[in-house]
């Protein structure tokens, strides 16, 4: 996300040293189909609604049914949600103009998260995940 946009219901990011916002463009994670590898998330039930509102909060992500590549059975239908054609966008933009990163109380939440299921999923996890591109900076999130 561009942090110098101001986009209604959404976020930015300060600099918890000098509460200043900084000009960068705050990465988040993403997938990508690739034949022969797997992803290691969670998978749980949601209602219509719940649907409808994860929708809305993944601004910067489209839903994609990935049903048939699920490898246990699952009733129901199955959804991800990668990164916009826009936030890819971003993405290589603020790439090229050396301003992105991540934010390091994002990428420790997940990682958090995924050591609280146990260390086999959280290896799973860093095995399944590539390395950050960009640097992992101290940002403090507001919500808007």
């Amino acid at each position: 996300m561009d942090n110098m946009q101001d986009l209604p219901s959404y976020k930015y990011y300060i600099d918890p040293q000098t509460s200043h916002r900084p000009e960068v463009f705050v990465t988040f994670l993403n997938v990508r189909p690739e034949t022969g590898h797997e992803i290691t998330g969670i998978l749980f039930s949601v209602t219509e609604e719940e649907l409808y509102m994860l929708d809305k909060r993944e601004r910067n992500y489209a839903r994609t049914e990935v049903s048939k590549a699920i490898s246990i059975p699952v009733p129901g239908r199955v959804w991800v949600y990668e990164g916009t054609k826009a936030a890819r966008e971003r993405y290589t933009r603020g790439l090229s103009e050396n301003k992105a990163c991540i934010s390091a109380d994002y990428y420790h939440y997940v990682q958090d998260c995924f050591l609280q299921l146990g260390q086999s999923h959280a290896q799973a996890y860093l095995d399944s995940t590539d390395s950050a591109e960009v640097p992992i900076r101290q940002l403090h999130r507001i919500n808007l």
